[in-house]
């Protein structure tokens, strides 16, 4: 069984394949409905993609009959309120508070890269869209998964890293912020530094100056420089602890000249 991405309520899911992002999404579903949460999908292409998914969440047909699991027209939607993104605010108020009236625990909404730009007028109404869904995880019983395509998304990702610095699920790396850390796992390389980087200058403006490396595998020089670029961020006055570094990323980290940053403090894992 998949593991479901991400632990917060607004989670930033980045697929560069459509079956990665199924698996992914199959799981989301599986847990929300596990929680008692009412699942509405807004997509912009046909029903068929529930016929794909439901099977892989563990879920029959009788999920989508039931309407535990709603597909939702986002163009509709969108058309409904003029891609505006305070009238979407105000109908997923709406939607939200009609699942907990239905005797959910709660309204569990996803949507992907088409359907958000489906459900807004332009590019700027979807960001101030993704940072009402923010605003409004915080205040009512909602999770939100907003799922990207690293390429056909590009342009989207630097707001969508921003506000989403928190809880990161990338192809081969996830960031979280977890009791004031930030706690980075998998593999970092060219391909995705730039979107490490990005996240980690949010979460350094954030406040957050301690990134565990525990779980992370594999560090490239381009991965380093993301770090060293946002230890830059604080200096003078500050410094990025990375904790956690592995033997093979403590040797990488000290060989690129990481040991030598005024503003950037490593602290090796412990051997056992």
């Amino acid at each position: 069984m998949a593991a479901s991405p991400g632990t917060s309520r607004h989670t930033l899911l980045l697929h560069s394949t459509r079956q990665r992002g199924e698996i992914a999404l199959a799981a989301w579903i599986r847990a929300a409905v596990d929680r008692g949460e009412k699942v509405l999908v807004k997509h912009a292409a046909s029903t068929k993609v529930l016929h794909r998914i439901l099977p892989a969440s563990w879920l029959d047909a009788d999920a989508q009959g039931s309407r535990r699991v709603e597909l939702a027209d986002a163009e509709a939607m969108g058309s409904r309120c003029g891609g505006h993104h305070e009238r979407l605010y105000e109908l997923h108020v709406e939607l939200a508070e009609r699942a907990q009236q239905e005797g959910y625990a709660g309204l569990a909404t996803t949507a992907d890269g088409p359907a958000l730009r489906a459900l807004t007028k332009d590019n700027t109404e979807l960001v101030e869209h993704e940072r009402d869904i923010e605003r409004l995880v915080a205040r009512r019983q909602v999770r939100a998964l907003c799922r990207y395509h690293p390429d056909t998304d590009a342009r989207l990702l630097p707001d969508a890293l921003q506000i989403h610095h928190h809880d990161v699920d990338d192809d081969i790396w996830t960031a979280r912020i977890v009791d004031g850390q930030l706690r980075i796992s998998g593999e970092l390389d060219a391909s995705n530094a730039d979107r490490l980087a990005q996240v980690l200058r949010a979460s350094v403006t954030d406040g957050v100056t301690v990134v565990n490396l525990s779980e992370l595998e594999f560090c490239a020089v381009a991965g380093v420089r993301a770090f060293l670029e946002a230890a830059d961020a604080l200096y003078p006055g500050r410094e990025l602890v990375l904790t956690g570094a592995s033997r093979f990323l403590t040797k990488t980290f000290t060989i690129t000249g990481c040991d030598n940053h005024p503003a950037l403090r490593l602290v090796p894992r412990e051997r056992a």
